[in-house]
């Protein structure tokens, strides 16, 4: 994924979780950033990608051809929780279960 989009929906997605909440539009931005790294990962024939929890944010890496590879940069923490409730609905697992493996 090339760095100036993933910025643009890193920012898009950081602003909106910033703002008053609102039920029914909140994460939209989220969603459209976790599809985005998923189709690219996609595009790249990557055959796992890694969301590895920081102090600063969440850093994602795909490998391709047996090498693991770091995005440029980190998804601020601030949506860290959001994109991982996004990809554990994506999954079918009970994002109210968190005290155990799933």
């Amino acid at each position: 994924m090339e760095q100036e989009m993933l910025q643009r929906l890193v920012t898009n997605a950081v602003r909106e979780m910033r703002l008053p909440s609102r039920p029914e539009g909140r994460g939209s931005h989220v969603l459209t950033l976790v599809d985005a790294v998923l189709d690219a990962a996609l595009d790249e024939e990557a055959t796992d990608i890694h969301l590895e929890p920081m102090e600063e944010g969440l850093r994602i890496r795909v490998r391709v051809d047996g090498l693991l590879r770091a995005y440029p940069s980190l998804l601020p923490a601030v949506i860290a929780p959001v994109v991982i409730a996004r990809l554990k609905v994506m999954a079918g697992i009970d994002t109210a279960k968190r005290n155990r493996p799933q």
